[in-house]
Protein backbone atom coordinates (compact mmCIF):
# COMPACT_ATOMS: atom_id res chain seq x y z
CA UNK A 1 0.00 0.00 0.00
CA UNK A 2 1.35 3.41 -0.95
CA UNK A 3 1.91 5.78 1.96
CA UNK A 4 -0.06 9.03 2.01
CA UNK A 5 3.12 11.12 1.85
CA UNK A 6 4.34 9.21 -1.21
CA UNK A 7 0.99 9.78 -2.95
CA UNK A 8 1.20 13.50 -2.15
CA UNK A 9 4.74 13.65 -3.54
CA UNK A 10 3.68 11.78 -6.66
CA UNK A 11 0.73 14.06 -7.37
CA UNK A 12 2.74 17.21 -6.66
CA UNK A 13 5.52 16.08 -9.02
CA UNK A 14 3.03 15.16 -11.75
CA UNK A 15 1.14 18.46 -11.46
CA UNK A 16 4.33 20.50 -11.29
CA UNK A 17 5.81 18.63 -14.24
CA UNK A 18 2.72 19.08 -16.38
CA UNK A 19 2.34 22.76 -15.63
CA UNK A 20 6.05 23.39 -16.07
CA UNK A 21 6.03 21.67 -19.45
CA UNK A 22 3.12 23.82 -20.65
CA UNK A 23 4.18 27.13 -19.15
CA UNK A 24 7.86 26.99 -19.92
CA UNK A 25 7.69 25.91 -23.55
CA UNK A 26 7.85 29.55 -24.74
CA UNK A 27 10.76 30.22 -22.39
CA UNK A 28 12.62 27.07 -23.47
CA UNK A 29 12.24 28.29 -27.03
CA UNK A 30 13.90 31.54 -25.89
CA UNK A 31 16.70 29.58 -24.17
CA UNK A 32 15.56 30.20 -20.58
CA UNK A 33 15.46 27.70 -17.73
CA UNK A 34 12.40 27.56 -15.44
CA UNK A 35 14.24 29.35 -12.57
CA UNK A 36 15.27 32.11 -14.98
CA UNK A 37 11.69 32.42 -16.23
CA UNK A 38 10.32 32.56 -12.66
CA UNK A 39 12.86 35.22 -11.76
CA UNK A 40 12.17 37.27 -14.89
CA UNK A 41 8.43 37.04 -14.23
CA UNK A 42 8.88 38.11 -10.63
CA UNK A 43 10.95 41.15 -11.65
CA UNK A 44 8.31 42.05 -14.20
CA UNK A 45 5.54 41.69 -11.63
CA UNK A 46 7.37 43.71 -8.96
CA UNK A 47 8.06 46.45 -11.50
CA UNK A 48 10.97 48.75 -12.17
CA UNK A 49 12.99 49.38 -9.06
CA UNK A 50 12.67 45.83 -7.74
CA UNK A 51 15.80 44.64 -5.99
CA UNK A 52 17.47 41.26 -5.81
CA UNK A 53 16.30 41.11 -2.18
CA UNK A 54 12.70 41.76 -3.24
CA UNK A 55 12.90 38.86 -5.70
CA UNK A 56 14.39 36.58 -3.01
CA UNK A 57 11.56 37.34 -0.63
CA UNK A 58 8.88 36.97 -3.29
CA UNK A 59 10.19 33.66 -4.66
CA UNK A 60 11.52 32.39 -1.31
CA UNK A 61 14.91 31.65 -2.85
CA UNK A 62 18.42 32.17 -1.45
CA UNK A 63 20.21 35.42 -2.28
CA UNK A 64 23.11 33.59 -3.94
CA UNK A 65 20.77 31.73 -6.34
CA UNK A 66 18.84 34.87 -7.22
CA UNK A 67 22.03 36.85 -7.77
CA UNK A 68 23.41 34.19 -10.12
CA UNK A 69 20.16 33.98 -12.07
CA UNK A 70 19.91 37.75 -12.44
CA UNK A 71 23.50 37.86 -13.68
CA UNK A 72 22.60 35.33 -16.39
CA UNK A 73 19.44 37.27 -17.28
CA UNK A 74 21.53 40.41 -17.61
CA UNK A 75 24.03 38.64 -19.89
CA UNK A 76 21.20 37.60 -22.20
CA UNK A 77 19.86 41.16 -22.30
CA UNK A 78 16.54 40.37 -20.62
CA UNK A 79 17.12 42.63 -17.60
CA UNK A 80 19.44 45.37 -16.46
CA UNK A 81 21.12 45.42 -13.06
CA UNK A 82 22.43 48.57 -11.44
CA UNK A 83 23.63 49.54 -8.00
CA UNK A 84 21.34 51.82 -6.04
CA UNK A 85 23.09 55.19 -5.83
CA UNK A 86 21.84 55.73 -2.27
CA UNK A 87 22.65 52.24 -1.00
CA UNK A 88 25.46 50.45 -2.83
CA UNK A 89 24.43 47.11 -1.29
CA UNK A 90 21.15 47.16 -3.20
CA UNK A 91 20.99 45.96 -6.81
CA UNK A 92 18.02 47.39 -8.73
CA UNK A 93 16.55 45.30 -11.55
CA UNK A 94 14.62 46.35 -14.65
CA UNK A 95 13.12 44.18 -17.39
CA UNK A 96 14.31 45.23 -20.86
CA UNK A 97 12.26 45.33 -24.05
CA UNK A 98 13.80 41.97 -24.96
CA UNK A 99 12.62 40.61 -21.60
CA UNK A 100 9.10 41.92 -22.16
CA UNK A 101 9.04 40.31 -25.61
CA UNK A 102 9.94 36.95 -24.04
CA UNK A 103 6.75 37.21 -22.03
CA UNK A 104 4.32 37.92 -24.84
CA UNK A 105 3.98 34.29 -25.94
CA UNK A 106 4.29 33.01 -22.38
CA UNK A 107 1.42 35.23 -21.26
CA UNK A 108 -0.81 33.75 -23.95
CA UNK A 109 0.06 30.20 -22.86
CA UNK A 110 -0.42 31.11 -19.19
CA UNK A 111 -3.83 32.62 -19.87
CA UNK A 112 -4.98 29.51 -21.76
CA UNK A 113 -3.78 27.28 -18.91
CA UNK A 114 -5.64 29.40 -16.36
CA UNK A 115 -8.81 29.30 -18.46
CA UNK A 116 -8.50 25.51 -18.64
CA UNK A 117 -8.03 25.20 -14.86
CA UNK A 118 -10.95 27.55 -14.17
CA UNK A 119 -13.23 25.67 -16.57
CA UNK A 120 -12.77 22.16 -15.21
CA UNK A 121 -13.50 22.82 -11.52
CA UNK A 122 -16.64 23.97 -9.76
CA UNK A 123 -16.35 26.84 -7.26
CA UNK A 124 -16.65 24.33 -4.41
CA UNK A 125 -13.88 22.15 -5.86
CA UNK A 126 -11.64 25.19 -6.28
CA UNK A 127 -12.20 26.17 -2.64
CA UNK A 128 -11.43 22.62 -1.48
CA UNK A 129 -8.26 22.40 -3.56
CA UNK A 130 -7.01 25.76 -2.31
CA UNK A 131 -7.82 24.84 1.29
CA UNK A 132 -5.92 21.55 0.99
CA UNK A 133 -2.91 23.22 -0.64
CA UNK A 134 -2.88 25.93 2.02
CA UNK A 135 -3.03 23.31 4.76
CA UNK A 136 -0.16 21.38 3.17
CA UNK A 137 1.95 24.53 2.86
CA UNK A 138 1.22 25.60 6.45
CA UNK A 139 2.05 22.21 7.93
CA UNK A 140 5.09 21.19 5.92
CA UNK A 141 6.11 24.27 3.96
CA UNK A 142 9.50 25.83 4.64
CA UNK A 143 7.95 28.67 6.64
CA UNK A 144 5.74 26.35 8.68
CA UNK A 145 6.55 24.68 11.99
CA UNK A 146 7.13 21.28 10.40
CA UNK A 147 9.34 22.80 7.71
CA UNK A 148 11.54 24.33 10.41
CA UNK A 149 11.84 20.95 12.12
CA UNK A 150 12.79 19.24 8.87
CA UNK A 151 15.49 21.84 8.24
CA UNK A 152 16.99 21.52 11.71
CA UNK A 153 15.74 24.89 12.94
CA UNK A 154 13.91 23.36 15.92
Amino acid sequence: MIKFSEEVHGYMRAIHGGITKILFAPFRDAGLTPPQAFTLGCIRQLGDGATVGDVCRELKTPLSNTTNITLRLEKTGLITRRRDENDRRRVVLTVTNKGREAFKRADEVYEKLNERIDAVFTPEEKANILAALKMLEERVGEDGEQGERFNGKN
